[in-house]
């Protein structure tokens, strides 16, 4: 009997193909829960650019919860380059 990842790697190779669209939606929501903590600027940067990579494979919409006007997220996402849909509730 095989255990842990030897098992992963006698699978036949059908067994192990990943859903790319489940994984995404996943992960951006892995992200977006993240953001709502109180990441360093460094990771705040880190999860941005890994959701704007993401956008340009899955239609992302991303909430800005208590951050200002509409202004302020606009200024916002131009000072950081990012172009995903922001729906903002402030």
């Amino acid at each position: 009997m095989l255990s842990g990842e030897a098992e992963a790697y006698a699978r036949p190779m059908g067994a192990r193909i990943v859903d790319g669209e489940g994984w995404i939606r996943e992960r951006l929501k892995f992200l977006r829960e993240q953001l709502a903590g109180d990441p360093s600027d460094e990771e705040r940067r880190a999860m941005e650019t890994e959701i704007e990579a993401l956008s340009r494979e899955h239609r992302v919409i991303t909430e800005a919860s208590h951050s200002g006007s509409a202004d302020q997220v606009r200024r916002y996402m131009h000072a950081r380059q990012r172009s995903f849909p922001v729906v903002n509730d402030p």
